[in-house]
């Protein structure tokens, strides 16, 4: 499945407002199918999307849950002027952050994760 981006507690509302959460992690946690997220949507299979949080954001959720796949929350576009905000945001969250530029994916296989390029 692929999930495209956007604002993240819009993408997240949607999300558990449509039960496309349950789906997802029962189907991806069962091996059924794939998760492929793009920017918002790769945020979105952290633990914790509270960090990407924004004013400017149109989402209104009770939780900032995300959906638990990985155990680290994604945070996309470090090369589009990101990098010091990243830095910052990663000693506060209480999860392990994994920070990746537009031509970056993280690639996670069990318990392993890495970050590969475009080729």
């Amino acid at each position: 499945m692929l999930v495209a981006g956007g604002y993240p507690m819009f993408l997240l509302q949607h999300v558990r407002g449509s039960g496309f959460d349950r789906i997802a992690v029962d189907a991806v946690g069962g091996g059924a199918l794939a998760y492929v997220g793009i920017s918002a949507g790769a945020a979105l299979v952290g633990p914790d999307l509270r960090m990407l949080r924004d004013v400017d954001d149109l989402g209104a959720v009770a939780s900032t849950a995300g959906l638990g796949l990985v155990p680290f929350v994604v945070l996309p576009h470090r090369n589009r002027g990101r990098a010091e905000r990243h830095d910052r945001l990663a000693g506060q969250g209480g999860w392990p952050v994994v920070s990746i530029n537009d031509d970056q994916a993280v690639t996670v296989g069990g318990a392993r994760f890495e970050v590969v390029g475009s080729p």
